[in-house]
């Protein structure tokens, strides 16, 4: 059974990357629509399976202190760097017997959905309380970009989402199975370095990005002022 849905799923994949090469956008998403119309449906129970307690977890660290230096410094920073590295270890091990099995289907979607949740919590965690310690001390020019880069985070998200759609369909550029790996790294580095730069240059002007400003309106249910206020000139007087 599961042979013949790793069958139906990579000719899934098949006709979507005839689709997108072609760059019928049109039918490329009548055919998500008829297809795949139940997935949003489907995935909510194992996405909210992990992202439920993954808040939860978020929550007890915030009262605990992880984030406003209330934790020893230097024991936050030798347990994040165990979570990281032994996170690290794990995920290496799970794609070294991958490619032992010669990256069959089944080996590589039970890896991705199921293994790898186990060293992913670890490595997620540890590098969560690196970054916060680190974060205080985040001051110079490629510090205060990262935390630029995450209080854009949701409009950061759904940006890239849209550049890569520009990027690989092929309606637009059509990279989309053009790249090599070096290739695709290159996208990534530029991708980042473009985050960096937008998200410092629009905080300069505006107190929010645009989605983090339209969640904050319906949030609390009323019109919060986007634009910094601007600073006074001095009389020439």
């Amino acid at each position: 059974m599961a042979g013949r849905m790793g069958e139906a799923r990579i000719a899934d994949d098949r006709i979507e990357a005839v689709l997108i090469r072609a760059g019928d956008y049109g039918a490329w998403v009548s055919h998500n629509i008829i297809e795949h119309s139940m997935q949003p449906l489907l995935s909510w129970f194992p996405g909210a399976r992990e992202i439920i307690p993954l808040m939860l977890i978020g929550m007890a660290l915030y009262r605990l202190g992880l984030f406003d230096g209330r934790l020893d410094a230097r024991r936050q920073v030798r347990w994040g760097w165990i979570g990281l590295l032994g996170g690290f270890a794990g995920t290496l091990a799970i794609g070294l017997w991958n490619l032992a099995e010669g990256l069959s289907y089944t080996a590589a979607i039970w890896s991705f959905e199921g293994l790898s949740a186990f060293p992913r919590l670890p490595m997620t965690l540890g590098l969560v309380a690196l970054l916060a310690s680190w974060a205080p001390h985040a001051t110079g020019w490629l510090g205060s970009r990262i935390s630029a880069a995450g209080r854009m985070a949701f409009s950061n998200y759904l940006g890239t989402s849209i550049l890569m759609l520009f990027m690989f369909h092929g309606w637009a550029r059509g990279l989309f199975g053009e790249l090599t790996r070096p290739g695709l790294y290159g996208v990534t580095f530029a991708t980042w370095a473009i985050m960096l730069a937008s998200s410092r240059a629009w905080l300069a002007c505006y107190q929010f990005g645009p989605l983090e400003w339209f969640w904050r309106c319906l949030t609390y249910m009323r019109f919060f002022p986007m634009r910094r206020a601007m600073k006074a000139q001095p009389s020439m007087r």
